[in-house]
């Protein structure tokens, strides 16, 4: 009889364990479905790069862009018989590429990301290299012109000669044309005066108040 009843007792014991574990399951699980942070779609790229497109992150979200025009689309094309009606419409000689070409378009559209973000960052050096050339030809009082008849000549030489021909058109990007030259002067001077002006009334205010008082 004690037997039956011990017995009883374990399986009481054990339901009630299942019961408290499937409830803190279920209230896990909730909580994870509360909590859309936690859910992250598993997005599959090579399924996408047959039909022409690749996914990307932008914001914590997935998104797919097209690896020929590099349109990128919502989360909600994310289905891939909206993103082949795109390959269609406006891809329609490309419908039937296997999938190596789409793959080798994808690593052309990464190898133009970074050609377009390095020539950003050049492009900002260029400016920079003009304005301090502009700056010495307003020092020395030579005419505007000799930035472009003579410096910018005499630099693609030098670099020719000590880097090699593949850099000398790396002078060019540099614009030191007679307008040019004239607007980043007259931008400099302009920029000097304001700041003598604010100094001028920096330093007048005080005096101000020192007499009125």
């Amino acid at each position: 009889m004690d037997k039956w009843l011990n017995r009883a007792t374990d399986n009481k014991s054990t339901s009630e364990n299942c019961s408290v574990s499937s409830a803190s399951i279920l209230g896990s699980a909730s909580q994870d479905v509360n909590n859309p942070m936690k859910i992250r779609k598993c997005v599959r790229k090579y399924e996408y790069i047959n039909i022409g497109f690749t996914v990307i992150d932008v914001s914590n979200e997935p998104r797919p862009q097209c690896v020929i025009c590099f349109e990128i689309h919502s989360n909600q094309c994310m289905k891939p018989s909206l993103l082949k009606r795109h390959l269609s419409t406006k891809h329609s000689t490309l419908e039937n590429k296997a999938k190596y070409y789409f793959v080798r378009k994808l690593s052309e559209m990464k190898s133009t990301k970074k050609i377009i973000s390095s020539f950003s960052g050049s492009t900002e050096k260029a400016v920079e290299a003009s304005f301090l050339v502009n700056l010495r030809i307003a020092k020395c009082g030579k005419p505007h012109t000799i930035g472009e008849e003579l410096i910018l000549p005499a630099a693609k030489d030098m670099v020719t000669c000590i880097l090699g021909v593949p850099s000398a058109k790396q002078p060019d990007m540099i614009s030191l044309s007679n307008d040019t030259v004239r607007r980043r002067i007259e931008s400099m001077a302009l920029n000097v005066k304001e700041k003598l002006i604010d100094q001028h009334y920096q330093h007048e205010l005080p005096l101000t108040k020192y007499v009125k008082s």
